[in-house]
């Protein structure tokens, strides 16, 4: 991966800065590299990603944030479940205890805790598993130990449900620390490719391709070239056939060449990308009026085109 600047985003970051890390050990004697050595970089990368091989718990800022997104959700699951069952054990206890209190809401009804004119159960399970537990408690005739109708039972399920919600806290808790602490890596990280890039600055030409092995672009690069100078056109040594010829442009990494046959193409042909300064273009009509132009180009961008006309031998 080649890039213009140091990324922002999560993916793009991580990827320069693993080239950063491995170009930084093998050259940093080569170019003299100061402020941003070998060890503080690989060190800052590696609390990121984790260090190769390592157990995924400890595999970098990055990897402990997945294991406690993991643990929430292993306890959001088990705090569902835990609700599910006071619901279920709350509907088997209303319907059990219709026997002894009326198919329908009384004042009976309110000692086992149903108040509110309704024999419906309420969304959340805790508080009318406490007035079972509590009912069952006083009124031990009416349990059922078959269906496991009992106050022990509610009890088990309030205390379930409770260690529930403390542990869905807790991995919450423990998920935000977990992502502040890959926050601060990340900013870490990125940081310090920063600084070895400014470091680099002062170091190598904006021409060197070692740039690349780091990870970056050419600062070369990061400039259109100039505009193409010099462009001659002349006759081949066959009939339909001109050579063409131009001058270096400054930062250019290779050049497009396009013909357009006067009164012939209706628009212009591209005869190819080159990476030399001389083409040789054959097939034309004898005759006829050639527009030749040619473009430079790099990865920041493309030239105008400079044009050139020959009547063809």
């Amino acid at each position: 991966m080649v890039v213009q600047i140091v990324p922002k985003t999560e993916g793009g970051l991580v990827s320069v800065a693993g080239q950063c890390a491995t170009a930084v050990v093998s050259l940093a004697a080569v170019l003299n590299i100061k402020q941003n050595d070998p060890d503080t970089v690989t060190t800052e990368y590696y609390d990121y990603v984790g260090q190769p091989g390592t157990d995924p718990l400890t595999a970098g800022k990055r990897g402990q944030l997945d294991q406690k997104r993991k643990a929430l959700i292993a306890t959001q699951t088990v705090r569902r479940n835990a609700i599910q069952a006071g619901r279920a054990y709350n509907a088997r206890a209303l319907d059990h205890l219709k026997g002894f209190l009326g198919r329908t809401w009384n004042p009976d009804w309110t000692a086992a805790g149903l108040t509110g004119g309704s024999l419906a159960l309420p969304h959340d399970p805790k508080p009318l598993l406490l007035k079972f537990r509590a009912y069952l408690a006083l009124n031990t005739a009416h349990e059922l130990p078959a269906t496991n109708v009992t106050a022990a039972q509610a009890n088990a399920l309030v205390l379930a449900i409770e260690a529930a919600l403390l542990a869905e806290g807790a991995a919450i808790q423990a998920r935000d620390l977990a992502t502040r602490a890959r926050d601060e890596s990340f900013e870490r990280l990125r940081d310090r490719i920063v600084g070895l890039r400014n470091e680099l600055e002062q170091l190598i030409e904006d021409d060197d391709m070692r740039w690349r092995t780091f990870g970056f672009a050419r600062p070369i690069d990061r400039r259109i070239p100039k505009a193409i100078a010099g462009l001659t056109l002349r006759a081949g040594g066959h009939p339909g056939e001109i050579i063409v010829e131009w001058a270096a442009s400054v930062g250019a990494e290779n050049y497009r060449v396009v013909r357009q046959v006067q009164t012939v193409d209706s628009e212009a042909v591209e005869i190819g990308l080159f990476s030399d300064r001389m083409v040789i273009i054959s097939g034309l009509p004898s005759g006829k009026s050639v527009i030749v132009s040619v473009t430079a180009r790099n990865p920041a961008g493309e030239t105008l085109p400079t044009n050139s006309t020959i009547l063809v031998a």
